[in-house]
């Protein structure tokens, strides 16, 4: 089914948010290359005023600069400790291109030196080197969150909960892209230091930008109200009344003059001063703060109070994402304190490996949050850890096992690469052997083990998985459908644990869909005539309907109808069979006990026992009477029914043949096409799917016995596993309850070798060595399979 537009003023807001991500992406990776300070004011008066030169995470131990010794402030000369001009810092602010020479007056150590500073342009080259790898998950983490915004709001765009998530995923992407383009921050400048870029827009595309970066200001702001919708999904805690909404808001204002201070005055006032006022700083970081213990007190405050499991889940798996993201941050805040130990800590071990963690930590929340919006259903966080991990680590050692041995081979033979081939044969032969036949033993044994592993960790999973497939096995070959039936929902129940497994029926005429199987409760009957039925019609797919509110085939019911899955704890709902004027059919699950989804490979699975389903309820079906005769045109071979005389295009009298013209239920004989030593070959409509074929029947005193009945069936499955371009296709064979033989294939439009002769005499020797090389192939590969054609002749070429 089409999926929803978002509203309109959604998709400004989308478009905004865009434009200004667009910008910001643009500007890390190609704008001017970081200076590798920071600067902090030193009082002065007026223009004496100064900035004292300091690291951005501290001096690095092995330069005598204190800069790494590729970073622009390393090649200019500056060391840590210099002090430069008010003047040359803000004009530098004010415009810092790439490429371009900038002077400045600094003072070391009591004298004055004149430095100039290049910035080097960003490109490919920039991102490949080592140091710059946190940067780039920084890129990364926040193009995560901006594209786990966008996947919210346009998969569930009328919901208010993935609404305010989206908008918090999106602001969160756009201030870890500030952060890496603020890499030049004056402290707490990163904008202002931007200024120049953002003057270099139009007026309307720079309008945007800043818009979309001052919305990004209120991510703290959005995260209680995420928190509060997400929790008030539960009916348990659903807020009255819109109160308490104010006091969201409340800080707006300032907010406001932050961004206020931040963009618009260091952009289009060029102010030259661009230290944000402490006053400003403070209470913000104080509110911020403020909002996400808000949000925590919200989500623990209401959780005891939601009942239902799934709900809890939900919860479990924001709060255990929030924890991982909010450690990581609170991480990078401790290595940014300016104490000695925390320099050496960063020296010793910060830098590298524990930095990345800290980037892919700062993930976990995005994602963490969408699933939880995403998913109607959700496994419990503890086992989705656990047996992830313990999964993860069997199977990475046992897929590993091979290439280690592997590589500790190639290592022996190159510590022992001195000595000669035979003595290394003559004295390690037997380890490499032993070695080889090891890892080739693994090799062999790897799926086994890995089931073996699956059957460890995931022994429920497993043991629905084996009891479902058995179940498609057992359908296939039972002979009645209301016996099955029975069977098929006590192994559903008994594999994937629903609070109901049923399988109703509905025969031509009635109003219902009645109850034929049920485990271990039975579902209320479904009115034929409701809007349900109509969309499962319409839509002729197993259809999720979820328990939540907010699930798109509710929105799409009427409210009793509503009210009715949901009274019923309807889950899925997979047509069997929904044929007009037979017997239909419906597979209905309820939601599982565990309160856990059903997996892509539970529905696969229930997809197919349906399908056998269907098949075996049409073979159950009674059938309607055959004529036991048809009539046969003499002159051109079109078929009539018995009733009929004359033929209405020859006008020649038709003959009567002693067999149903709908031959084993499925193919209705429309013309004669010619006749043989082993039967007449007939044009006819494979009903079952709608298409053209060509129909043999065989003669009958050919199949005189059962043992030629039995040799045709082979005969007949030796050639329907037969493929060749130059031969007919065998689509069925069978004999019918008459004893009548037949054969199914492709239908061919044009003439055969023989008509062709006649018509067109002596054929050109290219044409017969054409027509001659398909044969021949034809036939040798035949001949290869087994198979001998026997009746070759131009009249079957």
């Amino acid at each position: 089914m089409h999926r929803p537009w978002p509203p309109w003023w959604i998709l400004t807001l989308i478009a905004v948010l865009a434009v200004c991500a667009g910008f910001l992406c643009q500007l890390v990776l190609f704008g001017p290359e970081p200076t590798g300070w920071c600067m902090t004011p030193v009082a002065g008066p007026g223009p004496e005023a100064r900035y004292e030169i300091t690291k951005v995470q501290g001096p690095s131990a092995g330069a005598p600069s204190g800069f790494e010794a590729g970073d622009a402030a390393a090649r200019a000369g500056f060391e840590v400790g210099d002090l430069v001009l008010r003047k040359d810092v803000d004009a530098f602010a004010a415009h810092p291109q790439a490429n371009t020479p900038y002077r400045f007056d600094i003072e070391r150590r009591g004298d004055h030196k004149v430095l100039t500073l290049v910035l080097a342009q960003k490109d490919w080259g920039y991102w490949l080197r080592t140091e710059r790898t946190n940067t780039f998950m920084l890129f990364v983490s926040s193009i995560l969150g901006l594209g786990l915004g966008a996947l919210v709001i346009f998969m569930r765009p009328y919901n208010r909960t993935a609404r305010w998530g989206a908008l918090f995923l999106a602001q969160l992407g756009i201030n870890l892209l500030l952060g890496g383009a603020g890499s030049n921050a004056l402290q707490l400048e990163s904008i202002p230091e931007l200024a120049w870029a953002f003057r270099n827009l139009s007026a309307p595309l720079g309008a945007t930008v800043l818009m979309g970066m001052s919305i990004s200001l209120f991510a703290y702001l959005t995260l209680p109200v995420t928190a509060s919708s997400l929790i008030e999904e539960s009916p348990e805690t659903r807020a009255k009344g819109k109160a308490g909404w104010a006091s969201f808001w409340l800080p707006a204002p300032l907010v406001l003059l932050v961004a206020l201070r931040l963009f618009w005055l260091p952009v289009y006032s060029r102010a030259g001063n661009s230290a944000i006022p402490a006053w400003i700083v403070g209470p913000t970081i104080l509110i911020g703060i403020g909002y996400l213990v808000w949000a925590v007190i919200l989500l623990v405050r209401h959780y005891g109070r939601i009942s239902d499991a799934n709900m809890r889940r939900r919860v479990r798996v924001v709060t255990a994402g929030f924890a991982v993201t909010t450690a990581a941050w609170a991480a990078g805040v401790a290595m940014a304190l300016p104490l000695p130990s925390v320099q050496r800590f960063q020296e010793a071990y910060w830098r590298g490996q524990l930095q990345f963690l800290q980037h892919i930590m700062i993930g976990v929340a995005p994602v963490c949050t969408a699933y939880a919006i995403l998913r109607h259903r959700m496994f419990d966080i503890r086992v989705m850890v656990r047996l992830g991990l313990q999964y993860a680590a069997a199977r990475g050692v046992l897929l590993s096992l091979v290439p280690v041995i592997l590589l500790l081979l190639v290592l022996d033979l190159f510590f022992h690469g001195d000595q000669p081939f035979i003595d290394i044969a003559v004295r390690r032969g037997w380890l490499y052997a032993a070695a080889a036949l090891g890892a080739y033993r693994l090799h062999v044994r790897r799926q086994v083990w890995l089931d073996a592993l699956d059957r460890r960790f995931y022994r429920e999973r497993y043991d629905a998985q084996r009891i479902l497939r058995s179940v498609v096995g057992d359908v296939r070959t039972a002979t009645s459908f209301e016996q099955e039936a029975s069977q098929v929902v006590s192994q559903l129940e008994a594999s994937l644990h629903p609070e109901f497994a049923a399988i109703l029926v509905r025969e031509p005429g009635e109003e219902v869909y009645r109850v034929l199987a049920a485990r271990p409760t039975a579902p209320p009957s479904i009115p034929a005539g409701s809007k349900l039925i109509s969309l499962l019609r319409v839509l002729d797919k197993p259809v999720e309907i979820g328990q939540t509110e907010t699930g798109w085939l509710k929105r799409q019911l009427p409210p009793g109808e509503s009210n009715y899955v949901t009274r019923a704890r309807l889950e899925w709902i997979f047509p069997i069979s929904l044929v007009e004027g037979r017997t239909e059919a419906l597979l209905a699950l309820g939601p599982k006990r565990s309160e856990e989804p059903y997996s892509g490979e539970d529905q696969d699975l229930l997809e197919g026992i349906t399908s056998s389903l269907a098949l075996l309820l049409d073979r159950s079906a009674p059938r309607a009477a055959i004529p036991e005769s048809f009539k046969e045109c003499p002159e051109c071979g079109t078929c009539h029914e018995s009733g009929a005389s004359t033929c209405p295009h020859e006008g020649a009298a038709l003959t009567s043949q002693p067999f149903p013209r709908l031959l084993a239920h499925r193919y209705r004989l429309d013309r004669r096409l010619g006749r043989g030593g082993m039967g007449t070959v007939y044009e006819a409509l494979d009903t079952g799917l709608e298409r053209r074929v060509a129909v043999k029947l065989m003669r009958p005193e050919l199949m005189a016995n059962a043992d030629a009945i039995s040799r045709f069936k082979q005969e007949a499955r030796a050639a329907a596993s037969f493929s060749h371009p130059h031969v007919v296709t065998v689509y069925d064979f069978g004999v019918t309850e008459r004893q009548q033989a037949y054969l199914t294939m492709e239908l061919l439009r044009g003439r055969s070798l023989r008509q062709e002769l006649r018509q067109t005499g002596r054929l050109p020797p290219e044409r017969s060595a054409h027509i001659l090389r398909g044969v021949c192939a034809a036939v040798e590969a035949a001949h290869r399979q087994g198979l001998l054609h026997r009746d070759l002749k131009p009249d079957n070429i």
